[in-house]
């Protein structure tokens, strides 16, 4: 079952940016875990923020297959925070 991971960013967020860095460089750590990466962009998507309550960015969604929220994080992240995060979807 393919899970999906929302990035919720903007093209002027530093922070973004560098979370940006962490999953491009950590792909394959998405990939073991059967995950999607899915970027969205908070100044074009304005209403799907507001869907998932995102009140600050950089922000990630982790949607199991049924597209249910099962975790949310916000900030900057490391490859083992990303790790922690993801590994409830195992």
């Amino acid at each position: 079952m393919v899970k999906r991971l929302l990035k919720f960013s903007a093209n002027w967020c530093g922070p973004c940016k560098s979370v940006s860095s962490v999953l491009s460089e950590n792909k394959q750590v998405l990939d073991d875990a059967n995950i999607q990466l899915e970027e969205i962009d908070v100044d074009k998507n304005i209403q799907i923020a507001q869907d998932y309550g995102v009140r600050a960015i950089p922000h990630l969604v982790l949607l199991d297959s049924k597209n249910k929220v099962l975790d949310t994080y916000t900030g900057l992240i490391n490859v083992e925070e990303l790790k922690k995060f993801i590994s409830i979807s195992v």
